[in-house]
């Protein structure tokens, strides 16, 4: 019997459901974190699938694709520091480099790219990381960022532009 019971807490789905549902607790706490920094007026309840609840004042059966592309860009890069915060924490893994590519080239608006931006401002600020966002976008307030480097590709090559 108490075999069998070992056999069945060790199957691979039952591992990972458990760690899983260790780790939600912390994650939730994190994203709502970042969230909070930036003034949302919402926060977010993620199950042991990665399905998100909005919650918050007012707010009545919300669902994450009735937000707009800025909020929801948000709660992902929520979502994904607070996955950093977990690797940080549980694997000892501190990168204080990060690149984020094409992070404000979709469905995003000029109020959208400002809270994203200020999310990864407090990341930066906490971790005293350097973070790279390579962006299509011109429309970028360069108040948001500390520099901005152009790349232009002319015949083929790349070269950077100060």
């Amino acid at each position: 019997d108490y075999l069998n019971a070992i056999k069945g807490q060790l199957k691979d789905e039952n591992i990972k459901q458990h760690m899983i549902s260790r780790i939600m607790p912390y994650l939730n706490q994190q994203a709502n974190y970042y969230l909070s920094e930036v003034d949302y007026s919402f926060y977010v309840k993620i199950d042991k699938w990665l399905d998100i609840d909005i919650k918050g004042p007012g707010i009545a059966n919300a669902t994450y694709d009735s937000l707009s592309g800025g909020e929801r860009r948000g709660i992902d890069l929520a979502i994904q520091l607070g996955f950093l915060d977990i690797a940080r924490t549980q694997a000892g893994i501190f990168p204080d480099l990060l690149i984020f590519d094409e992070l404000l080239d979709s469905s995003i608006d000029g109020q959208g790219i400002g809270e994203v931006l200020k999310i990864v401002r407090v990341k930066q600020k906490e971790t005293n990381g350097k973070f790279f966002i390579i962006s299509h976008r011109s429309e970028i307030d360069n108040e948001l960022i500390d520099n901005r480097y152009h790349v232009i590709k002319e015949n083929g090559y790349s070269r950077v532009e100060i």
